[in-house]
This record gives structure tokens, sequence and C-alpha cells, in this order.
């Protein structure tokens, strides 16, 4: 087991900087110091209260700024002139830990001597890499509005990974204040849904009149995704990732499904239903929110798969096609790359430009084998 250990020790050697010592799980410690005799004499034999321990010894998670956050939940215990501190909670690999002791000199002045605790990640056997981004097309609207980024595993959650993820201009120089600082990960932590600022995209809006759009028409950008982002074992990543693409004009239409082409399959075959759309819709979207059902409005089972830069979706029939009406439903939250969905233009917050609300929810498309 390889530990980290830092020590910072302030002022004389006597007294000595708080010990940090981890059980046969790094995650667990037991914090100590020596008090002196009139240290010890202050507080009671054994279990003490919270508040009177923080008093003499903190144990606090450092940030990337070296900052100390607030102490964080434990025991305190006396034992003799030690004075011990166990954390109520395992510690976050890979996470930086100081251990401060509040101690007075003969002058009265306040000093602190802190040790620093760093946890180890587990070790793994390979980095994660960057395996996809989407929109996997390189010709965007200028009012893009999100990107889809896949790694090949866990990724370390925290606010701190904005400061990995940059949107280099055609000079390739960061973007001013690009992005929605939300924090979007799939259940197992391995896709990150990244939000270009709405209010830089829509029409109106302060911060878009203040700042500019992020995105303009017919010019070249880079999505930049730093080898310091970390993994959920806080490794770096293994190299990192550039996806470069160019801007066309916004886009302020809804999506509409007359422009849609359906090639259709034979009857009797497993030959995939292929729609090829009028323009790139959102790559996940596009695979959840189109659904087949045959005449009796039964869900029809197979495979869907999106292509062709997310211009062309394909449907594969677990059984062979009947010579019957089937349809295609689609659901209403169906988005473009800038946001426009079926029923509305992403720019309007209004319904002047919905679907009415006593319309059928599900748009449909009717076909039957050839």
């Amino acid at each position: 087991m390889t530990v980290c250990w830092l020590s910072l020790v302030l002022f004389a050697a006597n007294p000595t900087a708080p010990v940090v010592r981890p059980s046969d799980n790094p995650t667990a410690v037991e914090v100590t110091v020596e008090l002196s005799a009139a240290q010890a004499e202050r507080l009671k034999s054994g279990r003490i209260d919270a508040e009177l321990g923080q008093k003499l010894l903190i144990f606090s998670l450092v940030d990337e700024q070296d900052r100390a956050g607030e102490p964080i939940f434990g025991n305190y215990e006396r034992d003799k002139t030690t004075l011990i501190f166990r954390p109520r909670f395992g510690l976050v690999r890979g996470s930086r830990y100081r251990a401060t002791f509040r101690i007075e000199d003969a002058s009265d002045k306040a000093r602190e001597l802190t040790s620093d605790y760093l946890v180890p990640p587990v070790a793994s056997k390979s980095v994660a890499v960057v395996e996809t981004v989407y929109p996997s097309g390189h010709e965007v609207p200028a009012n893009l509005l999100k990107f889809y980024i896949h790694f090949s595993q866990p990724m370390h959650e925290g606010r701190e990974i904005f400061a990995h993820l940059h949107l280099l201009d055609d000079e390739g120089q960061p973007m001013e204040a690009p992005w929605r600082e939300t924090e979007l990960w799939s259940a197992d932590a391995r896709r990150l849904t990244l939000w270009i600022h709405p209010g830089r995209i829509k029409q109106g809006v302060a911060l878009r009149d203040d700042l500019g759009p992020v995105l303009i028409p017919g010019r070249k950008y880079a999505l930049l995704i730093d080898a310091e982002m970390r993994d959920a074992q806080c490794q770096p990543l293994g190299k990192s990732f550039r996806k470069e693409f160019r801007t066309t004009k916004e886009l302020r239409e809804r999506v509409n499904l007359r422009d849609w082409k359906l090639a259709t399959p034979s009857a009797n075959s497993r030959q995939p239903l292929a729609i090829q759309f009028s323009r790139p819709l959102d790559r996940h979207l596009a695979a959840r929110c189109l659904h087949v059902r045959d005449a009796d409005g039964r869900e029809v089972a197979g495979t869907v798969s999106v292509s062709d830069s997310e211009r062309r979706w394909h449907f594969q029939p677990r059984q062979p096609w009947s010579a019957q009406v089937y349809e295609t439903a689609v659901d209403l939250i169906l988005e473009d790359l800038a946001g426009n969905s079926v029923e509305r233009v992403f720019d309007d917050d209004t319904t002047t430009d919905a679907i009415p609300d006593n319309a059928d929810p599900i748009l449909k498309l009717t076909w039957k084998p050839q």
C-alpha cells in the first residue's frame, strides 16, 4: 500500500504537528496530536464534545486551490496526553485532507501546525479516454445547444470538471464563459451532457446582449477536453481530446416530420426501417423518441441505431415484418442540435409556435412494408 504524506511544521518542533494514520483501508484514518500537560488537564478523559475538540484539532478536505474546507464530522477522544480524532465516514479516494493543530505559545499568540494526507486512488489497469463526442458531424448550427461526451470509464464528478472543458475560437483562444456549469452525468458517470449557456443562445436575453452569442456563423471552433480531467479513481485522462467543427447559420425552425424520407422494408423480412432526417437531430433523443407500433398499437421489439452524423435512423425488428400497416410514433421532446423540438422553436417561450394543446401529443408516420 502506497500512502502519500505531506507534512508542514510551521513553528517549533515542540509541540509537534498532527499525525494522520491510515488503517489497512486508507480511507479510514486516525488523527492524533500530543497535548501539553496544561492542554490535557482542560479536557476530560475519554470521549469529548466535537465543538471542544475542534478548538484544538480540525480535519478538513483540501480543494484544488489548496484551501481547507469546513471541519468534517467525526469523534474526539483524549487518551492521557493524546487527542484523537476519527472521521465518521470514509475518506474519498484521490482527495487530500489537512489536519490542523491549533496551539498558543508563551505569548498567547495563536499558531497552527498542519499535516496533509492524500488518500491513494485505486490502481486502475487502464486510463480513461474520450470515446465519442456528439454531435459527431463537423458542421453545426451557430446556436448549437449541447455536446454529449462519452468516456471509456466512470469519471470524477464535481464542479471542477469545467476547468478542463474548453471551447476554442478560430485563433485557438479559449472562449469566455461558454458553458452552463451544471453537471449532467449519466447514471454510470460515463456520459456528460455539456450545455452551451442557453442565456447566450436565446435572442433578447440579457446575457446574450451583454456577452454576445458563444458561436458565430461561418467560423471554425474546437472543443478541447484537457488531459487533466480525472476519472472516478482520480487518475487523469490518458490524453487530451480535441473536436474541431465549423458553424453554419443559426437554426430556428421546428422539427417537421413532413421533411423526413422513409425507406420501408419488404414484408416477411427483417430488413431495417430507415428514416432520413432533414437535418441532424439530438443523438440520444433520436435513439429513444421514435417508436414503431403495429396495427393493434403494440410496440414492435427491435434495435435502434443512429448514423450519418445523426441524420439517419435505423430500426431492425426482432421478428420479420408482416403485411400490415405500421406507424412510427414520435415524442414531442425530440430535438435538433439547436434545441428546436417537434413542438416549438427553442427561442420561443410562448405557445405561439407550439402545437395546440388539443392535438395528439404523439406525431405519427404511417407506412406499410413493400
